[in-house]
């Protein structure tokens, strides 16, 4: 009796392993393939599939073969009844369920209880993962996956930034479409008597049904936990990362209801405007700009009005009347430069060239770099061209492990370029793709790993996934491939403790999620386990055999 109650365990505990096996051999195998090496790709899921039903004799196949399948198809099917907010909706769940075991009594030879023991474990598992976020298991763990749903098709990815908590870790800072309450429109109308700005509270109540709240995340002893962002989180947090929607086309604001930020979005001008831009294709460019710094100006404005930090310096420095100015280790720095965006402070020379850090501004279609020594000063300057102008969309890494950063800039092509002890630029590598770009990049020995997002080899489908690469001898060599299109707005971050995190958002999807990196390589842990069960099957084929 007890031999007969741990056989049964086991076989419960086996069902449930091998489901979860057969649907991430199917996400990380078949479809990275297919997606990959487009037919030849196809050519291969289809001889690992004859290899797998080879290898069992005739009287397992009919059992493992359908089971598999079976597993497949319901990952597949759970996969689609999780809507974005991620409450299952019942009805069709029910219906599922009664369909998943007719057509598990019809297709699959095993009991109903090991049949509904399936359908539990892959509901389980796709509720801590989702199957479309399966195929970052290649590299990363899934810590979270958040939907912040939204009524406005105008939000196709959800903003998200990072300030610092008190714990010396980081908080997500982000929007979440509002669900507006019984008497709210009353509660803001009445607002309109004391209000400051009577318009943006009457604009409010025209928008409350496409308004935004500013939402904190952060990490618990569990679960994350998800709050309004406070007054004292807004006030580190800044704007530009958070409310650019459909930059410079829609405006942004923002109103405090009852102690809670609101955002909502409205056109930055008329129709009629945007229409008189196109039928003047002269001064298109020129009008384009100048809304852009109308955009920007009105949404500090609001932003500081509801106590939003408006800084714009980074260390102490900022930009101001063509100088880059402030003070930095002590030194005062006051240079003229043509820049008008800072970019960072990076050390984009070798220690034992220079032990002086350099700040790295951008102007239009040009990157300076300035010395902040004693004796502050320009000590390079990368012209763009017409063709491939620069950009502002740039990573620094140290790619080649010798403690000075390169730019990796999203040009058309993507190039890395780096700085050489007598000022000049060394090209160290360019893209063969149009739409390779770089991502984010995350610290590790003999040269940083690069996060980019990049097509796949052979398939001409424009969709770009996410992979990690090291700069080697002029190349650089893949170290994975995630097969998750979408990802855009990735972040280095530390929200968790350990190793730093990639915090990103998902196209049309409205979802964000954190990623750590994984310390289990579950790509080839999965065609290790194909090839253990393509072995068993051999061995019981020979046996059967030779009986």
């Amino acid at each position: 009796m007890k031999n007969r109650k741990i056989r049964r365990i086991g076989i419960g505990l086996g069902i449930v392993l091998y489901s979860i096996w057969a649907t991430l051999f199917y996400q990380l195998t078949f479809t990275g393939w297919t997606l990959e090496y487009s037919y030849y790709g196809v050519a291969m899921v289809v001889g690992l599939s004859l290899l797998f039903m080879y290898a069992f004799p005739k009287r397992d196949r009919r059992v493992v073969v359908r089971f598999t399948l079976y597993a497949v198809i319901l990952s597949l099917g759970i996969a689609n009844f999780a809507p974005a907010a991620g409450m299952w909706r019942i009805i069709d769940t029910i219906v599922f369920i009664i369909l998943a075991i007719g057509l598990g009594r019809w297709l699959v030879p095993v009991r109903m209880g090991w049949q509904l023991l399936t359908l539990v474990s892959l509901l389980l598992f796709e509720m801590w993962i989702p199957l479309s976020d399966v195929n970052l298991l290649t590299a990363f763990n899934v810590n979270y996956v958040g939907h912040l749903s939204s009524q406005d098709a105008q939000v196709p990815s959800i903003p998200v930034t990072v300030i610092p908590n008190s714990r010396g870790l980081q908080t997500m800072i982000t929007i979440r479409g509002h669900r507006p309450v019984p008497h709210e429109a009353q509660t803001l109308i009445d607002a309109m008597a004391t209000s400051g700005n009577p318009t943006l509270t009457k604009d409010a109540i025209i928008q409350l049904q496409h308004s935004y709240d500013l939402i904190s995340i952060k990490p618990g002893k569990v679960f994350f936990h998800t709050s309004l962002a406070t007054p004292q989180q807004l006030a580190r947090t800044s704007v530009d990362s958070l409310a650019m929607i459909d930059f410079p086309f829609s405006q942004p604001h923002f109103l405090s209801v009852e102690g809670n930020v609101r955002m909502y979005v409205t056109l930055a001008k008329d129709p009629g405007y945007y229409t008189s831009m196109l039928l003047n294709p002269g001064t298109l460019s020129t009008a384009v700009g100048q809304m852009a710094l109308q955009t920007a100006a009105t949404t500090q404005e609001e932003w500081k009005a509801i106590g939003g930090n408006t800084q714009n310096s980074v260390q102490g420095l900022s930009l101001q009347n063509g100088y880059l100015s402030g003070s930095y280790q002590g030194h005062p720095i006051h240079v003229k430069t043509v820049g008008v965006t800072i970019l960072g402070i990076k050390p984009l020379l070798p220690s034992h060239i220079s032990t002086e850090p350099q700040a790295v501004v951008e102007g239009d279609n040009v990157i300076q770099v300035i010395s902040l020594g004693a004796r502050p000063h320009v000590i390079a300057t990368l012209n763009g061209s017409y063709l491939h102008p620069l950009t502002t969309d740039l990573v620094f890494a140290d790619v080649t492990g010798n403690g000075s950063d390169a730019m990796l800039i999203n040009t058309v092509p993507a190039q890395i370029v780096q700085l050489t002890p007598s000022g000049t630029w060394k090209t160290l590598w360019v893209s063969g793709r149009s739409t390779f770009r770089f991502e984010a990049v995350l610290p590790r020995a003999g040269g940083d790993l690069i996060i980019a997002n990049s097509p796949s080899l052979i398939s001409q489908n424009p969709i770009r996934y996410l992979g990690g690469y090291v700069y080697q001898n002029g190349t650089l060599n893949t170290v994975f491939r995630s097969y998750h299109g979408n990802l855009v707005d990735l972040h280095v971050v530390h929200i968790l403790n350990g190793s730093p995190q990639i915090l990103t958002s998902v196209y049309a999807h409205q979802e964000i999620i954190l990623l750590s990196q994984s310390k289990i390589p579950w790509y080839p842990v999965v065609l290790v386990v194909y090839g253990f069960v393509v072995l068993a099957g051999l061995v019981r084929r020979t046996r059967g055999v030779k009986a």
